[in-house]
């Protein structure tokens, strides 16, 4: 599989939750227990399954801080321990039915979430080698997905099917993240991109690169640039400040770059009522589009120089349009969290 294109990675950190989840000793010992004594309160196997695969998430850290090589051996040796006592606690469940079900699938699930654990670190390794890394990622939670969907039919319990997307959005975020610049100043205008391409291409650059539409206002906060290099690999110095030089080239200032796990799009958007500029709003490329003008383009994909279609100006003169501020969108994962929570409340 061909990784050179688009997707990025770095040693700056994931923009994701950096909470570590552990299970605690107590639910391990209450999930060993509960299997091993039918007459607990929960004798039923399919209850048995669902609390295990509930511990099992649980232990699974959501993300990972800056950590020394000492750190990370030690988290995964205690994953490995509570993984080798989840794996000791299926063997009370039955062989067949419900049980036997659960029983089956918790080899698939523990390596999904290993998987997912390691494309947390994927930033440890060599630019060289995170395209193999990626595939074999890849290939490892398409075949422990697909033996979750055999076992149950293609209709795997709720708890299931969460470690298999928190799997495939670890793999998105691996394969799609970059680098990001923002806007540090009250206003910020792109230029044309050829200077860019003249800039970055004798780098060598092989990645993608997203820049402001020329002559459209970003204000402070918005995202101003991305950029990611193939197969995940952040893109060299010299070619992080070619384009911290390109993007202020008009004047302005950034800050950054930062890692991102996703590129982020700013919409221009109009009131048809009154036909006044309504405030900017941020969204991830990865939700999504919304009703508006994106102002940042795809100027660079694979090392090579697009050439996107660009905004007609406006009546009003779109340089000298300015909208009245400037709002982030609540991600739809976080969206739909809220709308559960008030279902089940």
């Amino acid at each position: 599989m061909d990784r050179g294109g688009p997707a990025a990675s770095s040693t700056i950190g994931w923009q994701q939750s950096r909470h570590h989840s552990y299970v605690p000793a107590r639910i391990m010992a209450a999930s060993t227990r509960s299997v091993q004594n039918p007459q607990g309160p929960w004798a039923s196997t399919e209850a048995q399954g669902l609390f295990l695969a509930r511990a099992m998430k649980s232990a699974l850290p959501l993300g990972m801080d800056d950590q020394t090589a000492q750190d990370r051996s030690l988290t995964w040796a205690g994953l490995l321990a509570r993984w080798t006592e989840f794996a000791q606690a299926s063997v009370a469940l039955p062989d067949d039915g419900a049980g036997g079900q659960w029983k089956a699938a918790v080899p698939a699930i523990i390596e999904l979430q290993a998987i997912t654990h390691a494309l947390s670190e994927l930033d440890e390794l060599a630019d060289a080698d995170r395209p193999a890394a990626l595939d074999r990622a890849e290939l490892t939670c398409q075949s422990a997905a697909k033996a979750l969907y055999t076992i149950w039919s293609n209709e795997p319990p709720a708890e299931v099917e969460e470690i298999i997307d928190d799997a495939r959005a670890m793999f998105e975020a691996a394969s799609n993240a970059g680098i990001e610049w923002t806007v540090a100043s009250d206003r910020l205008v792109g230029d044309h991109t050829a200077g860019l391409f003249a800039a970055v291409s004798p780098l060598g650059f092989r990645g993608d690169v997203f820049v402001p539409v020329p002559g459209y206002p970003l204000l402070r906060g918005s995202p101003a640039g991305f950029a990611r290099g193939p197969a995940g690999a952040v893109p060299e110095q010299a070619v992080m400040k070619a384009i911290g030089r390109f993007l202020t080239r008009l004047g302005g200032k950034i800050a950054g770059p930062e890692r991102s796990a996703n590129p982020r799009q700013v919409y221009r958007r109009n009131d048809f009522a009154t036909g006044k500029l309504r405030p900017d709003l941020v969204v991830s490329m990865a939700e999504p589009p919304v009703a508006g003008q994106p102002l940042l383009v795809l100027a660079i994909e694979g090392g090579k120089l697009l050439s996107p279609a660009l905004p007609t100006r406006g009546m009003a003169g779109a340089e000298a349009a300015e909208p009245p501020g400037i709002e982030f969108a609540q991600p739809m994962a976080e969206r739909q969290e809220g709308v559960d929570s008030q279902a089940s409340g």
